[in-house]
């Protein structure tokens, strides 16, 4: 798990080095169960995907910072 300090740009440089990863498939399952906050939910569709995307994590992880600040 990166830090989440809200350097996203950093986080997905380090998901880029990563690549894909064995914990990727738990990863999706266990969100999949979660009662996923609205802020986090809206528009990222991360219960839709067949794989995970830890991209799409990071972006929708932004956009709800970004809400939080008013910005």
């Amino acid at each position: 798990m990166h830090r989440s300090e809200g350097d996203f740009s950093n986080s997905k440089y380090w998901h880029r080095r990563v690549g894909r990863h064995a914990i990727f498939p738990a990863l999706l399952g266990a969100a999949r169960q979660l009662e996923v906050s609205s802020r986090l939910n809206a528009g990222s569709r991360i219960l839709e995907l067949s794989d995970w995307d830890p991209f799409r994590l990071v972006d929708a992880m932004e956009q709800a910072a970004r809400r939080e600040i008013g910005g």
